[in-house]
């Protein structure tokens, strides 16, 4: 089974910034006292898609493929997360796939966004209102009429 895992720019996970992920390496969550967690102290976590692995994360990010042999999760509370001792990193993948399926245009949009001028923000403010209370209340309004009158 395939298992994925998304971390920080740098590599490093997004819990603790402490473990490191990079191709061809074996990975082993930092030494902890006390009962292992998935998703917590003393274990490590992939997901079997890769549209579940930003859980707790952030863009931008880096994906990888990663393989091993999970000791926790893949139930009904974590359908789609796996806990592990230890994970071999397979191969980086690109980041936009952990956006879903139009990964891509998200990833643009979520730059576009990062650069919005404070007048391009107003004006999507505006647009917003004017849309909101023109349309949207108009039909409402009409909705309400239309029931009233039935």
């Amino acid at each position: 089974m395939r298992f994925y895992k998304a971390t920080r720019t740098n590599g490093t996970d997004f819990h603790t910034g402490r473990v490191r992920y990079r191709v061809g390496a074996t990975v082993r969550p930092l030494p902890h006292k006390g009962r292992p967690l998935l998703c917590g102290p003393g274990m490590l976590h992939a997901a079997t898609v890769p549209t579940e692995t930003l859980s707790g994360g952030c863009w931008p990010c880096r994906l990888f493929e990663v393989a091993g042999e999970p000791v926790a999760g893949l139930n009904d509370d974590d359908p789609y997360k796996a806990g592990f001792a230890e994970l071999t990193v397979v191969r980086e993948l690109d980041a936009h796939l952990a956006l879903g399926p139009q990964g891509r245009e998200v990833a643009a949009l979520i730059d576009r966004a990062r650069r919005l001028t404070r007048d391009e923000v107003e004006a999507l403010a505006r647009a917003r209102n004017a849309t909101w209370y023109g349309v949207a209340c108009g039909v409402a309004q009409d909705a309400w009429i239309a029931a009233w009158t039935a």
